[in-house]
């Protein structure tokens, strides 16, 4: 079974299976490891990108919000 039939097919009895695709676990799997510090082109060789600025499109460090920055909101 393909990897993106046998993900589909996991995912529909939660009803999730328009939601999420491979490409939905690739692209996580690479901002986990840039998250966790791991090298830009090791993530590059992992997926196989010629490109760098390719795998820069998933880097999305600088989009995370801090607990820190959320405990800051007082109501």
């Amino acid at each position: 079974m393909e990897a993106s039939s046998m993900i589909q097919a996991s995912l529909a009895p939660g009803q999730l299976a328009s939601a999420y695709s491979a490409h939905s676990f690739r692209a996580a799997g690479i901002a986990n490891l840039l998250t966790n510090e791991g090298p830009l082109q090791v993530a590059q060789q992992i997926v196989g990108h010629a490109d760098s600025r390719t795998i820069k499109l998933y880097d999305r460090r600088a989009q995370q919000v801090l607990i820190e920055d959320v405990e800051r909101i007082r109501y």
